[in-house]
């Protein structure tokens, strides 16, 4: 029959033997096979539903059905497959936002107690004299000196 064959596992559930069936040796060998395993390729499953054709167990109206289920089964494992590619890489990437994220955290927290470390510093900085008071309160310091000397020549003359 003509379906592409894939090479995608799928799982299947074990086929259900008709009790009224009177069938040949080698068929019930094979369905005895065939329940044993529970996971198929879709060439097996191919040949099981050409099997049930030959046995004259499905119609060929009914082959097509199957046909079209396989097909949408296949695709959906492909979907399948990519959601789960997709679902790996989002959360990789996720995994390595959460770094980066926490790696940018780490960094403010330096940059904001080195940002107060410095404020404090301008303030205590900006709290001391200027050269220029300290030169100021000198030379005032230094002219009270000198009157007070000159006075107290002054005084002695």
């Amino acid at each position: 029959h003509s379906l592409v064959h894939h090479q995608h596992a799928f799982r299947c559930t074990q086929p259900q033997m008709d009790s009224e069936s009177t069938s040949a040796p080698a068929v019930d060998q094979q369905q005895q096979q065939t329940s044993a395993k529970t996971t198929f390729t879709l060439e097996d499953a191919h040949d099981e539903v050409d099997l049930l054709l030959d046995t004259n167990k499905v119609t060929a109206q009914q082959v097509a059905a199957i046909q079209h289920v396989l097909k949408e089964h296949v695709a959906l494992r492909e979907k399948v497959v990519k959601l789960k590619s997709l679902l790996g890489r989002s959360a990789k990437a996720q995994r390595e936002h959460k770094i980066e994220l926490d790696t940018c955290r780490s960094k403010l927290k330096e940059s904001t107690e080195q940002v107060e470390k410095l404020s404090q510093k301008v303030e205590t900085l900006a709290s001391r004299p200027t050269h220029m008071d300290l030169l100021a309160d000198f030379e005032s310091n230094f002219d009270r000196a000198l009157l007070q000397s000159a006075q107290q020549q002054q005084q002695q003359q």
